[in-house]
């Protein structure tokens, strides 16, 4: 058996990326912390952190941290089945998401299950095809991917499709696209990327008109919700979930910029094989949601 106060010391040293802050979250002094952690990994017999700003997990590290986070949450659900008239704290939940489901149908889909004091959720954003990645490395319990298969000791459910569109204002269109949109006015017109790793525009481009490997003027701009905004201030067209823009294309201020053409997006939600009761809740209203919500 692990002790459960070690264990506490690693993840929020983990968590907090310091023995500093995690001594203030645990109410220790720091050698206290520095104690723990030192008896956890005689007792593992293995290097659990790295050292350094900020304190990073070892591999071993990340399956201690993985472990207690779902142990955590297995004796929340017990403690609610035994003692129901009891209100234990919020569970914290670490998920990682894509910016284009946070801003749209993510958040819709958890805040029943938040509003009700039992989860706090701790969301980690990166590109779809990077958030598994956070779950492999035991940082996430659970994320939103476009890959498919699941990753060993691990569920995979399909969500749906987030359909893109190419968007921009009459008035862009008639600037850099005046006799419409084709190869050469695409690749000389400013578009947006979410940043130097994000290939989605580039990849709607190549697929479509035939542009791979071309260097095209991109704004970089690390926001979803930037991507509407800088096709409604007319300075770039950008590639966006059409449920993001729905009501702009209905109203005419967007337009649709690549009449017929379009992305489908697969996207998937992956969870560890063990779960809580909280975790079950979670991928129910995350499923259900993204269903209603995306293409089938």
């Amino acid at each position: 058996m692990i002790d459960a106060k070690l264990l506490d010391a690693l993840v929020a040293v983990v968590e907090t990326g310091g023995f500093e802050r995690a001594a203030g979250k645990l109410n220790l002094t720091q050698p206290a912390v520095s104690q723990r952690l030192k008896q956890l990994e005689e007792a593992v017999g293995a290097p659990l952190v790295v050292r350094g700003p900020p304190a990073r997990p070892t591999a071993a590290g990340r399956r201690l941290v993985r472990h207690a986070r779902q142990v955590r949450l297995m004796e929340a659900a017990l403690a609610a089945e035994l003692f129901p008239g009891a209100a234990p704290g919020p569970a914290s939940l670490p998920v990682a998401v894509n910016a284009d489901s946070l801003a749209t149908w993510f958040l819709p889909a958890v805040a029943q299950l938040a509003s009700s004091g039992r989860m706090l959720l701790d969301l980690t954003v990166d590109l779809e095809d990077r958030t598994i990645d956070h779950l492999r490395a035991d940082s996430v319990l659970a994320c939103v991917s476009t890959r498919e298969a699941p990753l060993q000791g691990c569920r995979a459910s399909r969500l749906g499709v987030m359909d893109y569109v190419c968007v921009a204002t009459p008035e862009f269109c008639r600037r850099h696209f005046p006799r419409g949109a084709f190869a050469d006015s695409l690749a000389a017109a400013p578009a947006v990327v979410y940043g130097r790793a994000d290939e989605l525009h580039h990849r709607f481009l190549a697929r479509h008109f035939g542009l791979g490997g071309a260097l095209l003027p991109c704004h970089v701009l690390p926001s979803s919700q930037a991507f509407v905004d800088a096709a409604l201030a007319g300075f770039a067209y950008t590639l966006v979930p059409r449920l993001q823009v729905a009501g702009h294309l209905a109203s005419g201020r967007l337009t649709d910029v690549t009449p017929g053409l379009y992305w489908d997006m697969p996207l998937f939600w992956h969870t560890f094989s063990l779960r809580s009761a909280l975790t079950v809740e979670l991928t129910r209203a995350v499923t259900a949601a993204a269903r209603a919500a995306l293409k089938a």
